[in-house]
């Protein structure tokens, strides 16, 4: 994502294998980190990765999106990696991200979760088909 130290990074499922390794990675670069998940042993796991901010997405997707505006001055993650395969994660990761940022998909994610303004980057996790159609959906919004 090209990110910057001291630009925010939000995490979906960061209280997971590979989401708490990303907290460590992001914060080892000097990254601001916003830890999201849905289970107490996730969330506590983010906070004691290094998360700045660790929300629980059981609020509802209009709280934790709230939550991380409330953070970044309103303007959203600079850029989101979603590691949850839960089936609202991909669009909890688009509606946190900045407008035009970044949200890298780890987790399978359903094509109709992806937007014209994120930028949605592909995974190796993924079969090149899969990704082609969700890169070529398109939908109003998140």
């Amino acid at each position: 994502a090209d990110l910057k130290a001291k630009e925010w990074l939000a995490i979906v499922g960061s209280g997971g294998g590979l989401g708490h390794l990303g907290i460590q990675f992001a914060k080892a670069l000097g990254l601001q980190v916003i830890g999201i998940d849905a289970r107490d042993e996730g969330l506590q796991l983010s906070r004691t990765a290094g998360a700045d901010v660790v929300i629980d997405a059981r609020r509802g997707n209009e709280a934790v999106v709230a939550e991380v505006h409330k953070v970044t001055n309103g303007a959203g993650a600079d850029a989101t990696v979603n590691v949850s395969d839960a089936k609202s994660a991909a669009a909890t990761a688009c509606a946190v991200t900045k407008l035009h940022g970044v949200m890298v998909q780890i987790a399978q994610v359903s094509p109709h979760n992806a937007t014209d303004s994120t930028r949605l980057d592909s995974t190796l996790l993924s079969s090149h088909p899969r990704t082609r159609r969700i890169l070529d959906h398109r939908m109003l919004s998140c």
